[in-house]
Protein backbone atom coordinates (compact mmCIF):
# COMPACT_ATOMS: atom_id res chain seq x y z
CA UNK A 1 0.00 0.00 0.00
CA UNK A 2 1.03 3.73 -0.51
CA UNK A 3 1.75 5.77 1.90
CA UNK A 4 1.16 9.09 2.05
CA UNK A 5 0.85 12.08 4.91
CA UNK A 6 -2.10 13.66 4.66
CA UNK A 7 -5.78 12.74 2.79
CA UNK A 8 -7.98 15.29 1.98
CA UNK A 9 -11.54 14.33 0.05
CA UNK A 10 -13.50 16.27 -0.63
CA UNK A 11 -17.06 16.13 -2.86
CA UNK A 12 -19.15 19.74 -3.06
CA UNK A 13 -22.23 20.92 -4.92
CA UNK A 14 -23.04 24.50 -4.74
CA UNK A 15 -26.14 26.05 -6.65
CA UNK A 16 -25.88 29.73 -5.19
CA UNK A 17 -23.58 31.60 -3.07
CA UNK A 18 -22.64 34.86 -2.26
CA UNK A 19 -19.57 36.35 -0.69
CA UNK A 20 -19.19 39.73 1.22
CA UNK A 21 -15.60 40.46 3.03
CA UNK A 22 -13.94 43.38 4.09
CA UNK A 23 -12.66 42.80 7.78
CA UNK A 24 -10.44 45.28 7.11
CA UNK A 25 -10.22 49.06 9.80
CA UNK A 26 -11.61 51.92 7.65
CA UNK A 27 -8.03 54.00 7.49
CA UNK A 28 -8.10 57.73 8.76
CA UNK A 29 -9.62 58.95 11.15
CA UNK A 30 -13.24 58.99 10.14
CA UNK A 31 -15.97 56.43 10.98
CA UNK A 32 -16.80 54.01 8.08
CA UNK A 33 -19.09 54.27 5.78
CA UNK A 34 -22.37 52.46 6.57
CA UNK A 35 -23.02 49.50 4.50
CA UNK A 36 -25.76 48.24 2.45
CA UNK A 37 -26.26 44.69 1.37
CA UNK A 38 -28.85 43.04 -0.34
CA UNK A 39 -28.88 39.37 -0.94
CA UNK A 40 -31.23 37.19 -3.05
CA UNK A 41 -30.71 33.57 -3.58
CA UNK A 42 -33.25 31.14 -5.25
CA UNK A 43 -32.41 27.53 -6.02
CA UNK A 44 -35.31 25.45 -8.16
CA UNK A 45 -32.87 22.21 -9.17
CA UNK A 46 -31.11 19.35 -7.65
CA UNK A 47 -28.07 19.86 -5.44
CA UNK A 48 -26.26 16.73 -5.09
CA UNK A 49 -22.86 16.01 -3.64
CA UNK A 50 -21.79 12.33 -3.49
CA UNK A 51 -17.74 10.61 -2.81
CA UNK A 52 -16.82 7.40 -2.21
CA UNK A 53 -13.37 6.84 -1.35
CA UNK A 54 -10.67 3.86 0.41
CA UNK A 55 -8.23 5.31 2.04
CA UNK A 56 -5.51 2.94 4.01
CA UNK A 57 -1.63 3.33 5.81
CA UNK A 58 -2.04 7.27 5.81
CA UNK A 59 0.89 8.73 8.48
CA UNK A 60 -0.80 11.51 8.96
CA UNK A 61 -4.62 12.79 9.12
CA UNK A 62 -7.68 11.82 6.78
CA UNK A 63 -10.57 14.01 6.42
CA UNK A 64 -13.18 13.39 3.25
CA UNK A 65 -16.57 15.36 3.20
CA UNK A 66 -19.56 15.71 0.93
CA UNK A 67 -21.56 19.21 1.16
CA UNK A 68 -24.59 19.65 -0.79
CA UNK A 69 -25.82 23.63 -0.67
CA UNK A 70 -28.40 25.30 -1.80
CA UNK A 71 -27.77 28.36 -1.05
CA UNK A 72 -25.42 30.13 1.11
CA UNK A 73 -24.21 33.85 2.02
CA UNK A 74 -21.15 34.50 3.80
CA UNK A 75 -20.72 38.47 5.20
CA UNK A 76 -17.76 39.50 7.13
CA UNK A 77 -17.55 43.40 7.29
CA UNK A 78 -17.04 46.39 10.02
CA UNK A 79 -18.74 49.34 10.13
CA UNK A 80 -22.42 50.30 10.83
CA UNK A 81 -24.56 47.59 8.48
CA UNK A 82 -28.15 46.90 7.10
CA UNK A 83 -28.89 43.75 5.03
CA UNK A 84 -31.63 42.29 3.62
CA UNK A 85 -31.37 38.07 3.07
CA UNK A 86 -33.98 36.24 1.21
CA UNK A 87 -33.19 32.84 0.00
CA UNK A 88 -35.51 30.02 -0.89
CA UNK A 89 -34.95 26.59 -2.12
CA UNK A 90 -37.56 24.30 -4.00
CA UNK A 91 -34.72 21.57 -5.10
CA UNK A 92 -33.76 18.79 -3.34
CA UNK A 93 -30.31 18.83 -1.73
CA UNK A 94 -28.68 15.71 -0.91
CA UNK A 95 -25.23 13.95 0.37
CA UNK A 96 -23.32 11.04 0.12
CA UNK A 97 -20.20 9.94 1.21
CA UNK A 98 -19.36 5.98 1.56
CA UNK A 99 -15.85 5.98 3.18
CA UNK A 100 -13.14 2.99 4.46
CA UNK A 101 -10.33 4.38 6.31
CA UNK A 102 -7.38 2.28 8.11
CA UNK A 103 -4.27 2.60 9.80
CA UNK A 104 -4.23 6.36 9.70
CA UNK A 105 -4.09 9.10 13.02
CA UNK A 106 -7.11 11.47 13.44
CA UNK A 107 -10.07 10.88 11.01
CA UNK A 108 -13.21 13.05 10.15
CA UNK A 109 -16.05 12.36 7.80
CA UNK A 110 -18.64 14.19 6.83
CA UNK A 111 -22.07 14.23 5.04
CA UNK A 112 -23.48 17.79 4.95
CA UNK A 113 -26.85 18.59 2.98
CA UNK A 114 -27.97 22.38 3.68
CA UNK A 115 -30.59 23.85 1.84
CA UNK A 116 -30.22 27.87 2.79
CA UNK A 117 -27.13 29.04 5.05
CA UNK A 118 -26.71 32.73 6.00
CA UNK A 119 -23.52 33.45 8.33
CA UNK A 120 -22.75 36.98 9.19
CA UNK A 121 -19.92 39.17 11.15
CA UNK A 122 -20.10 42.36 11.40
CA UNK A 123 -17.61 44.22 13.70
CA UNK A 124 -16.81 47.86 15.18
CA UNK A 125 -20.39 48.89 14.49
CA UNK A 126 -22.67 50.89 16.40
CA UNK A 127 -26.02 49.59 14.60
CA UNK A 128 -26.67 46.20 12.88
CA UNK A 129 -30.48 45.91 10.51
CA UNK A 130 -31.28 42.70 9.09
CA UNK A 131 -34.23 41.18 7.85
CA UNK A 132 -33.49 37.66 6.98
CA UNK A 133 -36.08 35.32 5.54
CA UNK A 134 -35.47 31.36 4.34
CA UNK A 135 -38.06 28.83 2.62
CA UNK A 136 -37.15 25.48 2.04
CA UNK A 137 -39.75 23.39 0.71
CA UNK A 138 -37.68 20.13 -0.15
CA UNK A 139 -36.14 17.63 1.84
CA UNK A 140 -32.37 17.74 2.44
CA UNK A 141 -30.70 14.55 2.94
CA UNK A 142 -27.37 13.58 4.15
CA UNK A 143 -25.99 10.15 4.19
CA UNK A 144 -22.91 8.52 5.75
CA UNK A 145 -21.63 5.00 5.59
CA UNK A 146 -18.45 4.21 7.02
CA UNK A 147 -15.75 1.58 7.66
CA UNK A 148 -13.12 2.74 10.25
CA UNK A 149 -10.24 0.53 11.98
CA UNK A 150 -7.24 0.86 12.88
CA UNK A 151 -6.61 4.84 14.09
CA UNK A 152 -4.24 6.24 16.17
CA UNK A 153 -5.90 9.28 17.01
CA UNK A 154 -9.61 10.18 17.07
CA UNK A 155 -12.33 8.88 14.74
CA UNK A 156 -15.22 11.75 14.22
CA UNK A 157 -18.19 10.97 11.53
CA UNK A 158 -20.99 13.57 11.33
CA UNK A 159 -24.26 13.66 8.95
CA UNK A 160 -25.95 16.73 8.88
CA UNK A 161 -29.14 17.76 7.01
CA UNK A 162 -30.43 21.58 7.59
CA UNK A 163 -32.98 23.46 6.00
CA UNK A 164 -32.46 26.97 7.22
CA UNK A 165 -29.63 28.47 9.36
CA UNK A 166 -28.94 31.17 10.03
CA UNK A 167 -25.34 32.79 11.96
CA UNK A 168 -25.25 36.30 13.49
CA UNK A 169 -21.76 37.42 15.74
CA UNK A 170 -21.76 41.23 16.12
CA UNK A 171 -20.18 44.14 18.73
CA UNK A 172 -23.11 46.27 17.64
CA UNK A 173 -24.73 48.45 20.65
CA UNK A 174 -27.81 48.14 18.60
CA UNK A 175 -28.88 45.34 17.04
CA UNK A 176 -32.06 44.98 14.69
CA UNK A 177 -32.95 41.87 13.49
CA UNK A 178 -36.17 40.15 11.86
CA UNK A 179 -35.80 36.71 10.77
CA UNK A 180 -38.27 34.30 9.37
CA UNK A 181 -37.72 30.54 8.75
CA UNK A 182 -39.87 27.79 6.92
CA UNK A 183 -39.61 24.29 6.50
CA UNK A 184 -42.10 22.67 4.39
CA UNK A 185 -40.44 18.91 4.38
CA UNK A 186 -38.71 16.56 5.88
CA UNK A 187 -35.07 16.45 7.05
CA UNK A 188 -32.57 13.29 7.14
CA UNK A 189 -29.67 12.47 8.46
CA UNK A 190 -28.42 8.69 8.43
CA UNK A 191 -25.25 7.43 9.84
CA UNK A 192 -24.36 3.83 9.81
CA UNK A 193 -20.70 3.11 10.83
CA UNK A 194 -18.41 0.41 11.96
CA UNK A 195 -15.96 1.43 13.94
CA UNK A 196 -12.69 -0.57 15.75
CA UNK A 197 -9.41 -0.28 17.07
CA UNK A 198 -9.43 3.30 17.56
CA UNK A 199 -6.91 4.79 20.30
CA UNK A 200 -8.48 8.16 20.83
CA UNK A 201 -12.37 9.51 21.02
CA UNK A 202 -14.87 8.32 18.95
CA UNK A 203 -17.67 10.89 17.99
CA UNK A 204 -20.63 9.91 15.64
CA UNK A 205 -23.67 11.93 15.29
CA UNK A 206 -26.60 12.24 12.74
CA UNK A 207 -28.05 15.84 13.01
CA UNK A 208 -31.07 16.51 11.42
CA UNK A 209 -31.86 20.33 11.73
CA UNK A 210 -35.37 22.23 10.15
CA UNK A 211 -34.26 25.95 11.69
CA UNK A 212 -31.68 27.09 13.79
CA UNK A 213 -30.68 30.88 14.78
CA UNK A 214 -28.10 31.50 16.66
CA UNK A 215 -26.95 35.35 17.19
CA UNK A 216 -23.76 36.33 19.36
CA UNK A 217 -23.19 39.86 20.56
CA UNK A 218 -19.57 40.91 21.83
CA UNK A 219 -19.74 43.68 22.98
Amino acid sequence: MKTIKTALVAGAAFVALSSVAAATPCPGPNPCPPNTILNGQLSIGTTVASVQTHITNVTGDVSATAAAIGNSLSVDVVGDTTIGNTQQNWGYVGSSLNATVAHANDVSLTSAAIANSASIKVMDSDSLVLNNLQTQAWDPTATLAAHVSNITGDATLTAAAISNSLSVETDAALIRIGTTQRNQGPNIANVNATVTRVSGDVAVTGAAIANSVSIKNGL
